[in-house]
């Protein structure tokens, strides 16, 4: 049956072409260029598709509270996680962020190579703002840090970065997602990547930081002490270990 069609069909088309030669001929390439446009359109929205699922994802179902009880997860959008918590992370000489997906952190966490020293963030939106935490252990458990506690914003009134003879302002603006509490900032690795996010130099000598805090107080210290902020307060320490 199917051979019968096939060769009648194509029969019936070779009388259109003997009897019509010119309507066949218009009506062969009008059929091409319509073929053609569609493969093309539908390969469009394919590739659209494509693009929306390999984007998807992993997101704990769960609130906060019960996150650690479950490993229950749903598939989201990009689009609709824009502000999930995210892992930031930059290798030495810190020209490169990466991120990795907060909720995927600990089945991903290999692609982190320590041996390369990293920087590491906890990055999470507070108060209609990014936030950022910086930790070293990569196996910490960060649910402890979460949900992040900003601090003021008005503890410092001037910072100074000192490097090479060159003296560099701060802005406050530019130290204020890094105000939160359990976090510490201008340690040896924070300042260097912190220089070449904001002046972009590469740091590899001694430097020196100057700062006025909301009190008037005058403090000043270099690669061997850094600033902890805790209890909405700071302190300066003296670095343990290099």
């Amino acid at each position: 049956m199917l051979m019968l069609l096939t060769f009648g069909g194509g029969f019936i088309i070779f009388l259109y072409y003997l009897f019509d030669n010119e309507g066949f001929n218009t009506n062969m390439y009008n059929a091409y260029f319509t073929g053609l446009n569609t493969y093309h359109y539908y390969a469009i929205q394919a590739e659209s598709v494509f693009e929306y699922y390999n984007n998807l994802v992993i997101q704990d179902a769960q609130s906060d509270s019960s996150r650690q009880q479950s490993n229950t997860n749903i598939i989201v959008s990009t689009d609709d996680n824009i502000h999930e918590n995210e892992i930031i992370y930059s290798y030495y000489p810190y020209v490169t962020q990466h991120t990795l997906s907060y909720y995927n952190y600990i089945p991903n966490i290999n692609m982190i190579d320590t041996s390369k020293n990293p920087i590491l963030f906890l990055r999470s939106y507070v108060n209609d703002d990014y936030k950022y935490l910086q930790f070293n252990d990569i196996s910490l458990n960060l649910n402890k840090f979460l949900p992040i506690k900003t601090i003021n914003n008005g503890l410092f009134l001037q910072i100074e970065f000192i490097y090479d003879g060159i003296t560099y302002d701060i802005s406050l603006n530019s130290i204020a997602p890094f105000l939160v509490n359990n976090n510490y900032i201008f340690n040896k690795k924070f300042t260097k990547w912190f220089a070449q996010e904001q002046f972009h130099i590469n740091v590899e000598e001694s430097y020196t930081i100057k700062i006025i805090d909301e009190s008037i107080n005058m403090f000043e210290f270099n690669e061997n002490q850094y600033i902890c902020l805790e209890n909405d307060s700071y302190s300066i320490k003296e670095v343990t270990e290099q």
